[in-house]
């Protein structure tokens, strides 16, 4: 045997779970919810847990064969948090004012 292989472990896994929950995480956040019950915010929590994990895998698997997959989940998770941010500001805007705007043709 052999005693000078070393063993590397690639984290290609990681860069590619980064991407595929970063597709999911936005996905998740776009769908459209009815609003009954604060339904809407428990699946912008399941977006925003897709998304801080796909971060973290992102940043894990930087340094892999998959280098270009783990920079785009980066900044997908990255695009995906500040929609929740961005979304859910407008909501708690929307709501506090009382006021709901509906548009019909």
């Amino acid at each position: 045997m052999d005693d000078n292989v070393k063993i590397t472990s690639d984290r290609k896994g990681l860069a590619i779970a980064s991407l595929v929950l970063g597709i999911i995480g936005i996905v998740t956040l776009l769908i459209p919810v009815v609003k009954i019950n604060n339904f809407q915010v428990q699946i912008e929590i399941f977006s925003l847990l897709f998304q801080i994990v796909g971060l973290i895998f992102g940043i894990l698997g930087i340094k892999s064969s998959k280098r270009k997959s783990a920079i785009a989940g980066i900044i997908l998770c990255v695009v995906g948090l500040l929609l929740v941010v961005v979304l859910n500001t407008a909501y708690f805007k929307e709501s506090s004012t009382g006021v709901i705007t509906t548009y019909s043709k």
